[in-house]
């Protein structure tokens, strides 16, 4: 009754589509829907998620918990991009115990408290060497921000760097950075590198 009781409240049909169709991904954030389609679209010729019947949504303020309880219902398989926020084990494994009479649910995150959201896992996958690193950084950083992190000394200090820099801290505009970032890798025709739960996320049985 709760869940039906928030659902009346939500604007827009996000929630009718969950329900219509047959494989969701739920992720936190616009950034996260664009760097997996840009994913996608590398593995399979160009095609995007939503060509192959694939549901991205985003489910901002509204949580995944509400959008889980409509797969739980009805079998929608959902796939869930979560971050682990430092505590994989506190806020992924634990997580996961609650939906295991549900195996059309899985939780998934980088297993590395190191890699707490999407973009340190993004920037990880990069960081073999400072060449590699420095040509993921001019995709997703602008040229005043990449200037300032050829200065930095150490491959170390260089991912610290724009580690940092990817933090959100409220009124700093973060957020839409993070998306301008997200867009820049969407159009590039440079390769970079991801991590390999992405691929989790965006397969299904």
């Amino acid at each position: 009754k709760d869940v039906v009781k928030m659902l009346k409240r939500l604007p827009g049909y996000d929630t009718l589509r969950v329900a219509l169709s047959k494989k969701v991904v739920l992720v936190e954030g616009p950034s996260d829907e664009l760097i997996l389609k840009k994913i996608y679209s590398l593995k399979h010729h160009g095609r995007l998620p939503e060509q192959d019947g694939i549901d991205i949504i985003v489910v901002r303020g509204v949580g995944f918990k509400t959008f889980i309880e409509i797969g739980k219902e009805i079998g929608t398989a959902v796939n869930v991009l979560r971050d682990n926020d430092g505590d994989y084990q506190g806020n992924v494994v634990e997580a996961r115990k609650e939906y295991l009479k549900h195996p059309n649910i899985k939780l998934i995150s980088s297993d590395d408290d190191e890699d707490f959201s999407l973009e340190p896992a993004m920037i990880s996958a990069n960081a073999g060497s400072e060449k590699e690193l420095l040509s993921f950084a001019e995709i997703v950083l602008s040229t005043q921000t990449y200037n300032l992190l050829k200065k930095e000394v150490s491959l170390a200090q260089k991912r610290n760097f724009i580690v940092t820099w990817f933090k959100s801290k409220s009124g700093d505009g973060k957020g839409k950075k993070k998306v301008d970032s997200a867009i820049a890798l969407f159009d590039t025709a440079v390769a970079f590198k991801y991590p390999p739960f992405l691929d989790e996320v965006l397969t299904f049985a």
